[in-house]
Parts: structure tokens; sequence; C-alpha cells
């Protein structure tokens, strides 16, 4: 049987106009055990080998999907964890709908929207039985580390216990970076538009405006540098005119 390609991240320098795929998700690898996947069980990937694929949250964002799969049909949930001092804590940040997840090893990807700081970590709470969690070597590598807790509290912080390492929560998620609006005041138009790329927004309405600048530059802008705003948000500018 072929086997299904890891979900990973590709990281570029600096800021990155695409959304990034966080965590790894294997059907035909990934392994049930016991009750660790049944109900009431929550993981998290506590540490990763390399930075590729990683679970952590780059920086502000939302989480627009995720996937998994089953080896019988259960249910779970996508689960956000902020780190703490504690390796082994984690504090719950947000958790999507509970989602049924059909038995029959493929990869399955729900909807969600998860606003998301830099520095969280993704894990999955379990929510029904047959969910294949997690997956070993080869697909794990050493150094990477799955934990799981049990009642989790929805406030406060939750202590994992270390699984089997190497392993890997069998969870991937779309991750879509926030916009944050760089300045464009003085910049031309071309410049401009290139640096809201790499910020994650996009160009909106351009207003000409007669003035002494060279036709092009960059007058105003709206909103104003540093707003956080969703993914490929529209930024208006007014740009000088002959």
């Amino acid at each position: 049987m072929a086997l299904v390609p890891l979900a990973f991240a590709v990281f570029a320098s600096g800021a990155s106009a695409k959304k990034l795929t966080l965590g790894a998700a294997n059907a035909t690898a990934a392994q049930a055990s016991g009750f660790y996947c049944n109900a009431g069980f929550d993981w998290v990937q506590r540490t990763v080998a390399s930075s590729t694929p990683t679970y952590t949250v780059p920086g502000r964002g939302t989480i627009t999907s995720w996937s998994t799969s089953a080896f019988q049909t259960g249910a779970a949930a996508l689960k956000i964890w902020a780190p703490t001092s504690n390796p082994q804590q984690f504090t719950p940040v947000a958790e999507s709908s509970s989602e049924t997840v059909t038995g029959d090893n493929t990869l399955h990807k729900f909807k969600t929207s998860i606003p998301v700081q830099k520095g969280d970590v993704l894990g999955m709470a379990i929510t029904g039985t047959g969910i294949s969690c997690f997956y070993f070597a080869p697909y794990a590598l050493p150094g990477d580390i799955a934990a799981y807790t049990f009642g989790d509290p929805t406030s406060g912080t939750a202590t994992f216990t270390d699984y089997a390492p190497p392993s890997r929560v069998n969870v991937s998620a779309k991750f879509a970076p926030d916009c944050i609006v760089p300045k464009l005041k003085g910049k031309s138009l071309s410049k401009a538009k290139k640096a809201l790329k790499k910020a994650n927004c996009t160009l909106g309405k351009v207003t000409k405006k007669a003035s002494s600048k060279k036709p092009g530059t960059v007058l105003k802008q709206k909103p104003g540098p540093g707003k956080d705003l969703k993914y490929h948000a529209k930024v208006s500018v007014t740009v000088a005119k002959k």
C-alpha cells in the first residue's frame, strides 16, 4: 500500500504571503492504542526533532482547517495549547468543534476558524473512540515527543505525560498569517504592492490625487501601519498623479 506523504510546513526567510501547513498527518502510518485514543484524552506535540514539520504557530493568524484520520469511525477536535515554563505543562487556548472522522484510514479535512498567537502549539482532543491519534518511527524522528493528558481543564494548566517517543500527533492544520499593515507612505506603488504581499496583505482601492510628489508615490494609506488584520486584508492607498 502506498504511504500518504506527511504534511509539513515550508518556511521562507522573512514573512510569507502564503498559508502554511503546520503539523503532520499520515493516514496510512497513523495508529491508535488502547484508551489513549478514546474520549477524554487530549494530545499535544510537546517537542519535534527539527523545524519541519513544526506544530508551533509562527506568528499571529488564524487556523482555517485541520486534518486527521481514523481506523474506525470516531470523533475529535483540533486543540490549541500555549506552552509554559514547564515543558510538560500547557494551557488550553482554543478548541474546534468536534468532528466525526470516518474510519476509512484516509485523511479528512475540517474547516474551522481559530485565532492563534505566536508560540501556540497544535494538539488534538479525542471526543469519541477510534481515532488514529499518533504515529511512530520512521515517520516520527528521535526527539519527537507526543504527550497526553486526561480531562484537561477549560482554563488553568494541564500536565502531560510523554507517550512512547519518538511519536507525533496525527494532526495537521492550515495557518493563515495575519496581515500586519506595513508603512507605505513615500513608497512607489510597485514597492507598496511588494510590501503588502510580504506582510500578507493585498492592495485595495487606489485613489489618485494631484501632488508635487513623483507620480505613483503613496501619499496616504488606510488603515495605517501596524494594524493587525485578517490574512489578505485590503489596504487602500492614495497616490500622486501628474
